[in-house]
């Protein structure tokens, strides 16, 4: 039996288990791949019972160490542009705005 975990800095969560080690490696392919197009920071481990296997990272995954043959990795590198938008208006403004207004009648009426 061997079992999938994620892991998010300390915590480590799991995810799924499988009967054959083949689906598993699958399973945490896609898995990074998905996280590496949603910009997620987060390694996966391959557990037999209880004992470690291997840990995967996106750097394997991105260096190709993983033996993925699909090319889709290629492919999310283009050329490099990519849309940001951003939630702070553009437009320009003029200077500082006052929403109290200064009455020149008032201030003589005072003075007075």
């Amino acid at each position: 039996m061997y079992s999938v975990t994620k892991r998010f800095g300390r915590t480590e969560t799991r995810i799924k288990d499988f009967p054959k080690e083949a689906d598993a490696m699958i399973f945490i392919k896609e898995k990074l791949l998905e996280d590496i197009r949603f910009k997620i920071m987060a390694s996966y481990c391959l557990y037999e019972g209880a004992d470690l296997l291997r840990e995967f990272t996106q750097q394997e995954v991105e260096t190709g160490e993983t033996g993925d043959s699909s090319g889709s990795g290629s492919q999310q590198r283009g050329t490099g542009q990519s849309f940001a938008p951003t939630p702070f208006a553009t437009t320009p403004r003029i200077g500082p705005q006052s929403f109290v207004r200064d009455n020149k009648e008032d201030d003589k009426k005072d003075e007075k």
